[in-house]
């Protein structure tokens, strides 16, 4: 349980980026053109592409995206998945800090533009959460599961911890600014690094019961 453990807190960071999509995601819609196609919309309306675009991409990538690179000779296995998915997280920021940086420099943006950056943490979403809760279930024997289980969904809670934290730092990193976003992209991409460091360390089992 202990190696689980460790192996999962580098997850943490992804969910201090992904529940951003609620809190510093809506602060840069707010200060976008919220006008489409002649529709206003409310800057906390578009985090609602989140689970439809859940919906789509979860048959995709297990019928179509995870089929494709294993015949490409890339197997899929669930720690390389996460790890794909931890460096997908911090494109999705890398994205939403560039759009902020047009945005700062006088570039009036339509907020469809998000779309992308959604479809990309999305995208990281299914590799990490749908992976990592079977995995999960498959690291330890029936009278540890629940124990496993719990460590992690406590990488959620340390995730929106960390959040905080930095939400702290106010005069230092001003909250939903271009470098608030592109910290929170490096930080990802370095512990994406460390956990497939760790990953590539760590012993896989299979408690699967029949």
């Amino acid at each position: 349980v202990f190696d689980i453990a460790k192996l999962f807190a580098a997850i943490s960071v992804f969910w201090a980026l992904f529940d951003q999509h609620g809190s510093s995601w809506v602060i840069q819609a707010m200060k976008m053109n919220l006008n489409f196609m002649g529709i206003e919309f409310e800057a906390s309306q578009i985090s609602a592409w989140n689970p439809i675009m859940v919906m789509g991409l979860i048959p995709l990538f297990s019928m179509g995206v995870y089929p494709m690179l294993d015949k490409m000779g890339w197997k899929t296995t669930p720690i390389r998945r996460m790890t794909l998915g931890m460096f997908v997280g911090a494109l999705s920021f890398a994205l939403v800090a560039v759009m902020q940086m047009f945005m700062d420099g006088g570039t009036q943006l339509n907020v469809m533009w998000q779309f992308f950056p959604y479809l990309v943490i999305t995208m990281a979403e299914v590799m990490i959460s749908i992976t990592g809760l079977e995995f999960a279930y498959t690291q330890a024997p029936r009278s540890m599961k629940s124990s496993v289980m719990s460590i992690w969904l406590l990488t959620v809670f340390f995730g929106n911890m960390l959040t905080a934290y930095v939400s702290k730092l106010e005069n230092l990193i001003p909250v939903a600014s271009a470098g608030y976003f592109w910290f929170f992209a490096g930080l990802m991409a370095v512990f994406a690094g460390i956990f497939a460091f760790m990953g590539s360390r760590y012993k896989v089992k299979n408690y699967m019961e029949g």
